[in-house]
């Protein structure tokens, strides 16, 4: 998908026309979602506080709390730049079937360093099964398989955002009761539960609505991040609108993706206190409310971003063009270097070393990237 702002086709509810071009937001947006992605993988500093009692594992639990906008950041950016886009259908369909072939391809070389590094064995059948239900390897790859389905619902959820706004923010609002709507609930009545003395927290298992809830695991608030993404120039008009000084917006947005930090991470800390067991508020976070906050403000954050320093906006850009391959090379570096990291140079065990190991990881995808790209029949196989 390329990164550039497409006119919004006229429609009886036209959104605000976006500038034309390159859009460096977006790119700003997709560079620091895949670091994101990278460094919640890395994950070698000491991050669970009641195993660590300290401060500064405190302060690392907190700060990790904000990687729960890498996914969501990435599905808003994807809807943000294809909802105004006129719909070929024909590419539409052949972008699916490519989709779901690269993501196999990666997958097996994945799956095979997994066995390796763990001593396993298994027939050639047993891998194929894993590899066709993404048995070992969904810990990444499991966001090209919401994609996809999102993807195949692309043109129903596009006919209502072209031809009837009020259609398509029912569809939203339905997905989102099912979804955040169901998590809520029952993060209040686990509340109530540790209120009142009860040794059973419902979290993080959703109870409410799964007989009418067609969007059950990941394929839920994965859309509703897709749809909220074809909403943001309308965000971005009401905001001017109300606050027409852009240091007022961004106080508000920054205050907006504070509060929905502490609630997170308050919210995670509270769960891991009364289950004594670690629940990772990235992967079990992304379908809460306050996901949706961080993420919604930290997107409308970057969009003030205009790429005026040319050699960081460079840079972003080649990143953000290289999203998709760091995506799928990035555990294929990890895998093996994790271990050689915990035994050899523990001074990387720690937030700053995993973020600096992070940018060294993705430096690292992007160059190979960049080299298969060059390379004309890699390049016409991997599609990167």
């Amino acid at each position: 998908m390329n990164n550039t702002a497409p006119a919004a086709a006229p429609t009886q509810a036209a959104t605000p026309v976006r500038p034309t071009g390159r859009l460096a937001s977006i790119d700003l947006i997709k560079a620091i979602a895949v670091l994101m992605v990278v460094v919640y993988h890395i994950s070698l500093c000491s991050y669970k506080v009641f195993d660590d009692p300290a401060i500064d594992t405190l302060a690392t639990f907190y700060l990790r709390c904000f990687l729960v906008v890498c996914v969501p950041l990435f599905f808003m950016a994807n809807g943000y730049l294809l909802l105004p886009h006129k719909l070929d259908l024909r590419s539409h369909c052949i972008k699916i079937l490519r989709l779901w072939l690269i993501t196999l391809f990666w997958a097996a070389p994945t799956l095979a360093i997994e066995l390796r590094l763990e001593g396993g064995s298994m027939s050639l059948l047993e891998f194929m099964t894993q590899l066709n239900t993404f048995t070992g390897v969904e810990i990444h790859l499991w966001y090209m398989g919401a994609l996809v389905c999102i993807y195949i619902f692309f043109p129903l959820i596009k006919l209502a955002y072209d031809r009837s706004r009020p259609i398509f923010l029912l569809f939203i609002a339905f997905t989102a009761l099912t979804t955040f709507g169901s998590r809520l609930i029952n993060q209040f009545f686990t509340l109530i539960d540790a209120i009142g003395g009860a040794r059973y927290y419902g979290e993080p298992t959703d109870k409410w609505f799964s007989i009418f809830n067609p969007y059950n695991g990941i394929y839920g608030y994965t859309l509703v991040y897709f749809c909220l993404g074809g909403l943001v120039p309308d965000m971005l008009a009401r905001l001017q609108k109300k606050y027409p000084a852009m240091k007022s917006r961004n106080l508000l947005l920054t205050g907006c993706l504070l509060l929905g930090s502490l609630i997170h991470f308050a919210w995670f800390l509270f769960i891991y206190h009364k289950r004594n067991w670690y629940m990772c508020p990235i992967w079990y976070g992304y379908k809460t409310v306050s996901a949706v906050i961080m993420t919604v403000s930290a997107f409308l954050l970057c969009m003030n971003y205009r790429g005026q320093h040319r050699l960081p906006a460079r840079l972003l850009q080649v990143v953000s063009g290289c999203s998709l391959g760091v995506y799928f090379l990035h555990m294929l570096v990890l895998l093996p270097l994790k271990p050689f990291v915990q035994a050899h140079m523990h001074w990387l065990c720690n937030l700053p070393g995993n973020v600096l190991l992070g940018l060294v990881v993705t430096a690292i995808c992007v160059l190979v990237t960049l080299l298969i790209r060059r390379i004309p029949l890699l390049r016409q196989l991997l599609k990167l």
